[in-house]
C-alpha cells in the first residue's frame, strides 16, 4: 500500500483508518504512514492511544521528528530493552540510540548486535548506523573485523571501499574495490568507485579502464559515462567524449550534467 499514499484517496483511506475502533488496524496505519515525515503530525495524538500497542507503533514511527516526553521515552525504552535479547531488538536499540544522537549508545547496541548475529546484513547495518552516528573509524573497523572472519562478503567490501575514501586512504579503498572487482567482474558500481580512486591518485589510464568496465556492466552507466567523458575531455579526445554521452543519454535521457557538458561540445 505504501507506494499508494501519493494518491489522494488511498491516503485518506489509510488516515481514516487511525481512528477505527480496533487497535490492530489503527497499529497497521500507523505502520503505513510512520514511513512517510509528512505524516508523523497525523500520528502524534496516537502516541496517548489507550493501546499500548499503538503508542508503542507510533512513538517507534516517529522517534526522529518529535521529542518525547519522559513519560513517553520511559514506555518506548522499557519495551526495546525487553526484546534487546535478540538481534531485531538489538537492531532497534541502536536505531533508537542514533535517533537520540546517542553514539555511545549506537556503538554498545551495533557491537551487540553482531554477538547475536554476525552475518554479512547485521554487519553492514551495524556498520551503517556507527557511520550515520558520525563514528567512520568504528564502522570502518567493523567491516574489517568481519571481513578478517569471512572475506568473502562483496558488498562489505564495496562499503569498506567508500568508508575508507571517505577517510581520504584511497589506497586502502582501491585494494577494497579490486577485491569486488575480481571476485565479481559485474560489479558495475565497484569498477566506477575503483575508476573515480584511480583518478583521484593521478592514475589516469588506470581510471579509464575501470570506467569503462563500469558503463559495460552498470545497469544505469550515466555516472560512468559522464566521468569517462571528463577524463575523454581533459585528454584532448572530445569524439569519445561525445560518444560516452551519447551512449548515456539513451539510457537516462533527462540527466541534467550529461545534457549540459553535450551542450558544451561543438
Amino acid at each position: 500500500m505504501q507506494p499508494y499514499l501519493n494518491e489522494q484517496d488511498v491516503a485518506e483511506l489509510v488516515q481514516e483508518a487511525l481512528r477505527d475502533e480496533h487497535e490492530f488496524i489503527r497499529s497497521a496505519a500507523v505502520s503505513v504512514l510512520g514511513t512517510y515525515p509528512a505524516f508523523h503530525p497525523r500520528l502524534s495524538s496516537l502516541r496517548k492511544d489507550s493501546s499500548r500497542l499503538v503508542r508503542l507503533d507510533a512513538l517507534w514511527a516517529t522517534r526522529t521528528s518529535s521529542p518525547f516526553t519522559p513519560e513517553e521515552a520511559a514506555e518506548l525504552e522499557s519495551w526495546l530493552r525487553f526484546n534487546s535479547d535478540q538481534p531485531a531488538g538489538a537492531l532497534n536499540m541502536a536505531q533508537y540510540a542514533l535517533s537520540q544522537n546517542d553514539g555511545e549508545g549506537v556503538a554498545f547496541w551495533a557491537d551487540r548486535l553482531l554477538t547475536y548475529d554476525a552475518s554479512s546484513e547485521p554487519v553492514n547495518m551495524a556498520a551503517r548506523l556507527r557511520h550515520a552516528s558520525g563514528d567512520l573509524p568504528g564502522a570502518i573497523t567493523t567491516l574489517e573485523t568481519a571481513l578478517e572472519q569471512d572475506d568473502s562478503r562483496l558488498d562489505s567490501w564495496y562499503m569498506l571501499g567508500m568508508l575508507r575514501g571517505e577517510d581520504q586512504n584511497l589506497e586502502g579503498a582501491m585494494d577494497a574495490f579490486r577485491r569486488v572487482v575480481v571476485a565479481d567482474p559485474e560489479y558495475g558500481r565497484a569498477w566506477y568507485n575503483l575508476g573515480l580512486a584511480h583518478l583521484q591518485t593521478g592514475n589516469r589510464n588506470a581510471g579509464v579502464i575501470a570506467l569503462e568496465k563500469a558503463e559495460a556492466t552498470m545497469e544505469t552507466p550515466s555516472d560512468a559515462s559522464y566521468a569517462l567523458a571528463t577524463v575523454y575531455l581533459q585528454n584532448q579526445e572530445p569524439e569519445k567524449a561525445k560518444a560516452a554521452i551519447d551512449r548515456a543519454l539513451q539510457a537516462d535521457p533527462r540527466h541534467g550534467p550529461l545534457l549540459q557538458l553535450r551542450r558544451s561540445l561543438p
